[in-house]
């Protein structure tokens, strides 16, 4: 997922003299999750983002994020071939930090399920979504480089789902409710303007 997902991933955590502040850096890349309740693989193919950042305070006071739907196919269970289609959007505010070499940004995404099924028969599920935001909490894997790009890795944990999920309701609250899933989101670009 998701997400999300997610995204204001590459502000380079140097301090780099020449840079007026605030500026915009517009990034493009992917993003990757687990559902680790149901084992589904999602990717998010463009994830986009634009990030204000000031490199001289350390401040990211802005991240705006876009994903793309995206759908998996697996086996519930470990036998029952499921497919899923989920959207992620971002429900607030994304803010960071950038010290030294790190780079720490958080933010909500709400979450919606658009269809599921078995067998590659999907059933459209109009209003299954979580009923709050779930909460981003991202921090650079390895050396970013504001200019150019980089990665973010966290992890979420998915809110209750809406009864706009039909009968499925029940079962997608059990099976994802509270557990950590992993993300990781690689974006490029980066040249502020």
């Amino acid at each position: 997922m998701t997400g999300a997902v997610a995204a204001a991933a590459a502000f380079t955590g140097f301090a780099q003299p020449g840079y007026a502040a605030p500026r915009d850096y517009n990034y493009s890349g992917t993003s990757q999750t687990k559902i680790t309740g149901i084992g589904a693989d999602l990717t998010f193919t463009p994830t986009k983002a634009t990030v204000r950042a000031d490199v001289d305070s350390g401040e990211i006071s802005s991240v705006t994020v876009t994903t793309p739907e995206a759908r998996s196919e697996f086996n519930l269970f470990g036998f029952l071939p499921t497919n899923i289609k989920v959207k992620v959007t971002q429900a607030g505010e994304w803010k960071g930090t950038i010290k030294a070499d790190t780079v720490n940004v958080t933010g909500p995404i709400d979450i919606q399920i658009l269809e599921t099924g078995h067998f590659g028969i999907p059933i459209p599920l109009p209003d299954c979504k979580t009923t709050k935001p779930a909460q981003l909490n991202l921090v650079s894997q390895g050396p970013f480089d504001i200019a150019t790009g980089g990665t973010l890795v966290g992890t979420y944990k998915i809110p209750e789902m809406s009864w706009g999920c039909l009968f499925d309701t029940p079962i997608i609250n059990a099976l994802v409710g509270g557990k950590d899933n992993p993300l990781t989101i690689k974006l490029t670009g980066g040249v502020g303007r």
